[in-house]
């Protein structure tokens, strides 16, 4: 049973943005040194329209291939409450990659992802998304990163999207705080749509 809860961390995550409000809520489970299962639940309520809440299922497994590379496989399940409308179920695969660099506190990493969604049981898009992330550990007690991502929508007019995040980790004893920045360009009809995105996870 020790082992149990020492393998077991929970997140909490807060999100605010001009569109909706996210809370969620996330188990982690370690299988051993290489294997993780994660379960996580989340609730989003998008501010500026009529269809409002929104809740979020998902697991996922990842396994180490070795110390540079890591696969990741991920099934998220989407409804609108109390309707069971508007469903969405996303499947993604991602390749992770952590070369090693001379700077002995800082860590790059490459992120490559392949992802379905099928909307409403009958649309279905493809995307392939990259990001590349670096952190650097200024002490045992903060870690700042910044990462960039670019994602591409298969057979749509206006496929390419961009992600910025700017954030840092804080460790607070036994707690784990991340505070951070998003801003998503999401390219629509003859213009750029921009959200931004401030939120906070808590690691126990």
């Amino acid at each position: 049973m020790k082992r149990l809860l020492y393998i077991v961390c929970l997140f909490f995550t807060f999100e605010v943005s001009a569109q909706e409000l996210r809370i969620a809520g996330e188990c982690d489970y370690k299988i051993n040194k290489k294997q993780n299962f994660c379960f996580s639940l989340e609730w989003r309520n998008k501010l500026e329209e009529e269809v409002s809440n929104y809740s979020f299922f998902r697991v996922d497994y990842s396994r180490k291939l070795n110390k540079h590379f890591k696969v990741k496989l991920t099934n998220r399940f989407s409804f609108e409450n109390n309707k069971l409308e508007n469903t969405q179920l996303r499947s993604t695969v991602d390749m992770i990659y952590k070369p090693h660099l001379s700077l002995d506190d800082g860590e790059i990493s490459n992120r490559l992802r392949f992802q379905q969604k099928i909307k409403d049981w009958n649309e279905t898009t493809y995307q392939l998304r990259e990001r590349i992330k670096f952190s650097y550990d200024l002490n045992k007690y903060v870690t700042p990163y910044v990462s960039a991502e670019l994602l591409y929508t298969f057979h749509c007019e206006d496929n390419y999207q961009s992600r910025v995040s700017l954030g840092s980790c804080f460790e607070i004893g036994e707690v784990t705080l991340e505070l951070y920045y998003k801003s998503e360009m999401i390219p629509a009809y003859r213009t750029v749509l921009f959200n931004h995105i401030f939120g906070s996870v808590w690691k126990f």
